[in-house]
């Protein structure tokens, strides 16, 4: 009788007066740091194109498109690209003749050792049927200081060795590329130096070079280089008026081909 009086009067006092020190929380309790999603850096670039197209008189088509692409973190950069170039010309007797077929690409990994000074490994390949030149392969590694970084200048030089394969063909007769006779490959193990350039000169102005050469270290006669310089003029947030000169020497070409190289581009870019 006394237990069961007390055992009411502890549940009526517990019903009147509840504990809240023992609330259930509203929101479950999350042990250890909150884990934030990271971000994965994106890529940015442009996709280029032009275009020329005669009648009449002559009969001609040039079309040039590339693809420049880059994607940056505080350890390390990618950097890729594509190109190709075609031109072709009627001649009087409505012969069509190929005066231009070009296309390559190129990629580069940069892994920083601090703020200035990384580490570089890159390969590019690249073809030109007119210039007698089958393929040409390049595989480098290197090292690279990143002199200026800003948004109206940048400045970084490199360094390092290249192992340069090319394989040429004959072209001082004119007969067809598919029929010419192959020279053979040509190796040799290059020094590379390079710098990459960029200029902001107004708010819809900037101007970009990126030069390179590679002499041979075991014969005088192996030597590869090419400066690319550009100009872009801004006309939208994503479209510009894009003028680029790209100038290659060769000091060993093919059989009939020069050993300087030019070309004059005038497009449109996008940028993304």
């Amino acid at each position: 009788m006394f237990l069961t009086s007390l055992l009411a009067g502890a549940l009526a006092a517990g019903s009147s007066s509840p504990n809240t020190d023992f609330a259930v929380p509203e929101s479950p309790i999350v042990w250890g740091p909150r884990i934030q999603d990271a971000e994965a850096p994106e890529w940015t670039g442009s996709v280029n194109v032009g275009a020329t197209l005669t009648t009449g008189n002559s009969e001609t088509l040039t079309l040039s498109s590339s693809l420049d692409a880059e994607r940056k973190t505080d350890e390390d950069r990618w950097t890729a690209s594509l190109y190709w170039f075609f031109s072709e010309q009627e001649d009087d007797l409505g012969t069509t003749d190929v005066t231009q077929r070009e296309y390559g690409g190129k990629v580069q990994y940069d892994l920083f050792a601090d703020d200035k000074t990384y580490y570089y490994f890159n390969l590019s390949g690249d073809k030109d049927d007119i210039a007698g030149l089958q393929f040409r392969a390049i595989l480098g590694a290197g090292a690279g200081y990143q002199f200026r970084d800003t948004e109206e200048f940048s400045l970084n030089g490199e360094a390092g060795l290249s192992a340069v394969h090319e394989d040429n063909e004959d072209i001082s007769n004119p007969i067809p590329p598919d029929t010419r006779d192959a020279i053979g490959p040509d190796e040799y193990i290059a020094a590379r130096l390079a710098y990459n350039a960029g200029y902001q000169y107004s708010e819809t102005t900037r101007f970009e070079q990126s030069t390179q050469v590679f002499p041979s270290l075991k014969e005088w006669r192996g030597l590869y280089g090419m400066i690319d310089t550009t100009m872009s003029v801004s006309m939208t947030e994503a479209m510009s008026l894009r003028l680029q000169h790209i100038l290659e020497y060769d000091r060993s070409p093919a059989v009939g081909a020069d050993r300087i190289d030019q070309k004059l581009i005038l497009g449109i870019s996008w940028a993304f």
